[in-house]
């Protein structure tokens, strides 16, 4: 059964959005989204009060992030790409993605 058009999605949806779009959405929530890539990652640990006492010099903890691309509904000519995890995120256009990922190869092939 094809789904309703909502009232507020003037334009069809990306070919990539995987978003579930509802009427009752709030504006500011209306953006075609990309499926995620979860990323297992490893992060610095947060450091408490009980740490500080503690030796925990290069402590580190597991985490995951998230990256997908984001279009707010209505602005079809700017993507975003971001990196999401629990305690930090990136948000940046797809050129700047592309920049990022350049210099990001970079630093990889010197460490290699």
């Amino acid at each position: 059964m094809p789904r309703k058009r909502l009232s507020w999605l003037t334009e069809p949806c990306p070919a990539w959005c995987r978003a579930d779009h509802h009427d009752q959405d709030h504006p500011d929530d209306r953006f075609h989204q990309s499926r995620q890539i979860l990323v297992p990652v490893v992060v610095p640990k947060r450091v408490t009060v009980e740490d500080v006492s503690a030796s925990s010099d290069h402590a580190v903890e597991p985490d995951e992030m998230a990256v997908l691309a984001l279009l707010p509904v209505g602005q079809i000519s700017q993507a975003w790409v971001a990196v999401v995890g629990e305690r930090q995120f990136i948000e940046v256009t797809l050129e700047s993605a592309v920049r990022l990922h350049a210099a990001l190869g970079e630093i990889l092939d010197e460490l290699r």
